[in-house]
């Protein structure tokens, strides 16, 4: 079945650009275009929408608030698209529970990577935006004291933007063992995929919507 999303944006070539992106692959189906953030949710909670496209500065209702809105009352998911990085926009999102932050400059198949992923219960934040959320946090670190000692090391080289093989190189380990204690970390944590267990080490978050 098509992914349905929503796209909210108050630059009107911005969402014509998405509109073509997303309307010529047959995994998707468009349910709205909107311009304000009033609008997203309004659609959001009337019709069945997948994923809210949304910019995160809209006029009416921004996108953080209307993320907030939307997560709490329907069962979409929202991706977040910025040309900003800034600290408090990134944790903005955070709390507000978007599912993702990506900055524009995206590729297409980025952005519909990052639907797809978000859509199938991911969170999705790019490299540089994570670097923001792990040096402007403010909030206590998760809980890893119940860790095994490998998996501590393990998650905090995960927090510093390791790939899983450069986990394993570090640690002299494989990554298939690396990957194997993801997972462990996973069903431990009660979370889905690797990113929420960095952004946990780093804020202490575990409400992924």
């Amino acid at each position: 079945m098509a992914i349905r999303v929503l796209i909210g944006d108050d630059d009107p070539l911005i969402r014509e650009a998405l509109a073509v992106i997303f309307g010529k692959d047959e995994d998707f189906k468009l349910v709205a275009l909107v311009d304000n953030g009033a609008e997203a949710v309004k659609h959001c909670r009337s019709s069945q929408v997948d994923v809210a496209l949304l910019d995160i500065r809209m006029p009416v209702v921004s996108g953080i608030d209307a993320a907030a809105d939307i997560t709490s009352s329907t069962g979409c998911r929202v991706l977040l698209l910025s040309t900003f990085k800034d600290d408090e926009l990134v944790q903005g999102a955070l709390a507000g529970g978007a599912s993702g932050y990506l900055l524009k400059g995206c590729e297409g198949r980025e952005i519909k990577e990052a639907v797809r992923l978000v859509h199938a219960g991911h969170t999705v934040f790019q490299k540089d935006v994570f670097s923001t959320i792990r040096e402007g946090s403010r909030s206590p670190r998760g809980d890893i004291s119940f860790l095994t000692e490998r998996e501590q090391e393990i998650i905090k080289l995960v927090a510093e933007g390791y790939s899983n093989k450069q986990a394993a190189e570090a640690l002299s380990l494989t990554e298939g063992t690396v990957k194997n204690y993801i997972s462990s970390m996973l069903d431990k944590l009660g979370l889905n995929q690797r990113t929420q267990i960095a952004v946990y080490y780093v804020t202490g978050r575990k409400d992924f919507t």
